[in-house]
């Protein structure tokens, strides 16, 4: 995040999602709060030099919660609440989580263990999945975020593999919509690309949003050029704005 960072500030954005995913890898700096010290104060940093908005945050995940064994589950568990640490010290307030496999009551119960870690203003966004056994539909989240007092977070690309009537999503879920995962697809694979790049109509879902939505249309379209060399990082970065420029006003 502290290389990409500068690279999208000084390219036109200012509101920005980090993606704490990273924790998930082998090795990373942000799985002890010790080693993090030093990231994180460079985050905040940045933040401050481009005059940054960190609007919300991914939290780490885990594909199959319920067929870990114990150990492993407090260890995922530490690292949301770690990441959920970070982001009260990086101004977050809007915490994107998957759902888990399984039912919604296995889903209540492993919300109930992350809440209490929240801090006062921030609000967990739970995001829709793209696999029949896992939480997809819009009513099943609202019955989430209504028993839970979370939000919850639209990614457009996983509604699409779905085949979900993405208006109406945006519609049913009204005011608990609170964050976006903006990406287009082809409808078979999360292939996480600039909106026009799959085959997501947009031009009906743009006036949606506009219509029931006033939050933040946030990109997840890290596959995008991400072939392309690092000294190709800015023309992906200009393309993303007039991309979201056409796009985002149909």
């Amino acid at each position: 995040m502290n290389e990409i960072i500068p690279l999208l500030a000084e390219g036109g954005y200012k509101d920005l999602d980090l993606n704490f995913c990273e924790m998930m890898n082998p090795v990373s700096l942000l799985k002890e709060e010790d080693s993090a010290e030093p990231y994180i104060l460079e985050l905040l940093s940045l933040k401050e030099k481009y005059k940054l908005n960190y609007h919300q945050c991914h939290l780490p995940y885990t594909a199959d919660f319920l067929s870990l064994s114990d150990n492993v589950k407090e260890l995922h568990l530490k690292n949301i609440k770690l990441a959920i640490k970070y982001s009260e010290r990086l101004g977050i307030k809007t915490l994107v989580i998957h759902p888990i496999k399984g039912s919604i009551e296995d889903n209540l119960c492993y919300f109930k263990r992350i809440i209490p870690s929240l801090k006062a203003g921030m609000m967990l966004a739970i995001e829709n999945m793209e696999r029949e056994d896992e939480i997809y539909s819009a009513e099943d989240l609202i019955v989430l975020a209504d028993t839970l007092g979370t939000g919850i977070c639209l990614d457009t690309g996983h509604a699409n593999m779905m085949g979900l009537d993405i208006p109406a999503f945006i519609e049913k879920c009204g005011e608990r919509l609170i964050a976006t995962h903006i990406a287009d697809n082809n409808g078979l694979e999360d292939q996480h690309m600039l909106p026009g790049f799959g085959n997501i109509d947009w031009e009906n879902i743009i006036p949606a949003f506009r219509k029931h939505y006033s939050g933040f249309l946030n990109y997840e379209a890290m596959f995008y050029g991400r072939n392309l060399g690092k000294e190709q990082y800015g023309l992906v970065i200009d393309n993303s704005l007039k991309c979201a420029e056409f796009i985002f006003n149909l």
